[in-house]
């Protein structure tokens, strides 16, 4: 290709005229290292680096890249949500047995009908009941966080 005839390419090119097979014509004569003169060659590299990315992986790639990253993350969501759940749910018992043992007996020492012995019952038994189900969602968290603990993340992507 003559150099004319390069630089009517380049102009086509710049406005958007020419076809595929032009273009490819184009990043051909740059990439064949010729002699070229001093205003055409400034495009060398532009030239010789759209066809290195031709060379990069096709669309494919990218999707089975983030279905790959996708599929790390969900996998560990169910497990912290069970956790958070666990631990939220003793968190509300415990609100509400403190909350009942403060509204309830105030009200039966009012009434008259329970003694302070037994008041002291009926509290000791919500205490220990809130106890056991905290210490419960306490067990169950420090296995879900060492079951999280080890599994190791995946560094397949990186390598």
């Amino acid at each position: 290709m003559e150099i004319n005839e390069l630089q009517t390419l380049l102009e086509r090119y710049w406005e958007g005229k020419t076809s595929v097979d032009e273009e490819r014509e184009i990043k051909v004569h740059f990439l064949q290292n010729q002699p070229l003169p001093p205003e055409l060659e400034r495009w060398r590299s532009l030239f010789s680096g759209i066809s290195e990315i031709s060379a990069l992986p096709n669309a494919d790639f990218d999707e089975k890249i983030l279905a790959a990253i996708d599929a790390e993350e969900n996998a560990n969501i169910p497990k912290t949500r069970k956790l958070w759940y666990r631990i939220s749910a003793a968190a509300c018992i415990a609100i509400l047995i403190f909350a009942g043992i403060k509204f309830y007996l105030p009200a039966a020492e009012n009434n008259g009908g329970m003694s302070d012995k037994e008041a002291a019952e009926i509290a000791k038994a919500f205490l220990f009941h809130a106890s056991s189900e905290l210490n419960k969602a306490q067990t169950e968290a420090k296995n879900q966080l060492e079951i999280l603990g080890s599994v190791a993340p995946k560094s397949d992507l990186k390598q």
